[in-house]
């Protein structure tokens, strides 16, 4: 009998343990709501269903590395002019908390854009990085 009673006990117990799942949604631009990236005065949108950003066949900014988790992307641009210096940027987002971050460094200048959103919890960062 004690055989028996451990037996059901033994199966009730395995059978409760679950694995706790993380959230899984869709990265997208709906989450974070950006509607427009400023740099120095101009202004720049992200390309229809991505987040990356939509550019003029004159401007300076190249693409250089990206990063991405299930809950964080990170976009690295470098600004390529030999004529305007990176002075200015930032973001608007209508669902996400934006911040700013501008760095000078002997050599090199960096802005880094972050949109942090809390439902779904997600990150987005843009860096932006020029020579001086």
């Amino acid at each position: 009998m004690k055989k028996i009673l451990l037996m059901i006990m033994s199966l009730f117990i395995l059978s409760s343990c679950q694995k706790d799942e993380e959230e899984r949604f869709s990265l997208d631009n709906s989450a974070f709501g950006i509607e427009k990236i400023v740099i120095n005065d101009s202004t720049y949108s992200l390309k229809p269903n991505s987040f990356l950003i939509e550019k003029t066949s004159n401007s300076p900014l190249v693409l250089v590395g990206t990063s991405y988790s299930s809950h964080s992307l990170e976009l690295n641009y470098a600004w390529m002019s030999q004529t305007e210096g990176l002075t200015s940027a930032n973001i608007t987002s209508t669902k996400g908390v934006v911040s700013v971050i501008h760095t000078e460094a002997e050599t090199t200048s960096s802005i880094i854009l972050t949109v942090r959103t809390t439902s779904p919890e997600a990150q987005i960062t843009y860096t932006i990085s020029a020579h001086r």
